[in-house]
């Protein structure tokens, strides 16, 4: 009995394999690492909505690589009175102010770019611009302070509410000639909630807009999580560069 208790002494005595702290160390690292991914998947994730172009391949439009070089003339191409026939895609891009191609990327992310900016666009319009917002502020926020804002379980639900009540908004707004998609601009959620939320209320589409974008624009402040001082720093580069472009144009 005497020799065990002798061996247990023994075996707490033995200094630790790594120095103290190693674990919080690594702890800290994976946490910032976690936030930096996080917020290099919601830079990408913005490019690839600011470049969006709608006929890049996507989940709707799945174009694949093609078998013959482009414009190439196969034995169809050859009209009945002996012309040559151009083929309708070619034709199509070239009128479209696109050199022919097929399958091509405009995309700089390429197809990961094509398929994530087509579903954000199609689905959210152009309040999926501000979707990877606060997933940026997120991991900002990981990586400098190495958690997540207060109460972030609340501003999880805000961050989807927020975006959907923004399109709803976005939804009411006249559709310039200049949008690429067939929904206005806020995309199918916002067409479906709109008009769904509007016949069941027998509200104005405007004044459930209005509404939709205060409310929208308080939960999506609400998820970002900022700081009083990182409010006042936000809103201090937003008048520096409003200014200088109105400087600008002055001169």
């Amino acid at each position: 009995m005497v020799l065990r208790l002798g061996n247990a002494g023994a075996r707490e005595a033995r200094p630790p394999l790594l120095p103290s702290g190693t674990s919080e160390f690594f702890k800290k690292r994976a946490i910032e690492f976690a936030g930096l991914l996080l917020a290099v998947f919601a830079f990408a994730v913005f490019l690839a909505c600011l470049t969006y172009h709608p006929q890049d391949p996507s989940w709707n439009d799945a174009v694949g690589p093609s078998t013959s070089a482009p414009g190439a003339l196969g034995p169809d191409s050859v009209a009945p009175d002996g012309t040559l026939a151009v083929p309708l895609d070619n034709a199509a891009e070239s009128a479209a102010g696109n050199p022919p191609g097929n399958g091509a990327v405009r995309n700089p992310l390429g197809l990961f770019g094509s398929h994530t900016a087509d579903l954000v666009m199609q689905t959210l319009g152009l309040a999926g611009l501000l979707a990877p917002l606060v997933l940026f502020a997120w991991g900002w926020r990981l990586i400098r302070e190495r958690q997540l804002p207060g109460r972030w379980w609340w501003r999880l639900a805000a961050y989807p509410a927020g975006l959907i009540l923004l399109a709803m908004a976005l939804e009411s707004l006249p559709r310039p000639a200049s949008w690429p998609l067939d929904n206005k601009l806020g995309g199918f959620v916002g067409d479906l909630t709109l008009t769904e939320l509007g016949l069941f209320l027998g509200m104005p589409f405007w004044t459930l807009a209005l509404a939709a974008f205060a409310i929208g624009i308080s939960a999506l402040a609400f998820a970002l999580g900022l700081t009083r001082e990182e409010w006042r720093v936000l809103g201090g580069g937003v008048a520096w560069v409003f200014g200088g472009a109105s400087r600008g144009l002055r001169r």
